[in-house]
């Protein structure tokens, strides 16, 4: 065997194990049977604070980056007359949708024409 195919199968199991190891990691987050979200911590306060208006796949279906997540959540403050959110709420709730919900394929938005780089 030359060292190319050695490194070429020494490459292949390092590449699926690595795909593994992500799969696995990936099946360990515990989903709500309730809401589809994932269970982790911030997941009351999502619960109290955005399911009270919206089905959870506005979440679910929307990834966003934790600063467009506040954006979202300004624009409900402003426009719709969502509550004040004290500081450690909104963070729990940013970190929270930050961490399980964030960008990771461009989605289209909650409204279809709803620039959130307008939104201070």
């Amino acid at each position: 065997m030359s060292l190319f195919e050695i490194g070429n199968k020494i490459l292949t199991v390092f590449t699926m194990t690595s795909i593994l190891i992500f799969h696995l990691k990936a099946e360990s987050k515990k989903i709500d049977p309730e809401t589809n979200l994932v269970m982790d911590k911030g997941f009351y306060a999502v619960v109290e604070n955005c399911l009270t208006c919206h089905p959870s796949n506005l979440i679910t279906e929307k990834h966003r980056s934790k600063e467009d997540w506040l954006k979202v959540i300004k624009w409900m403050q402003t426009d719709f007359g969502l509550w004040e959110l004290d500081k450690d709420t909104k963070k729990s709730i940013l970190d929270y949708l930050g961490k399980n919900y964030s960008k990771v394929k461009k989605k289209e938005g909650l409204v279809p024409n709803l620039n959130l780089n307008n939104i201070k």
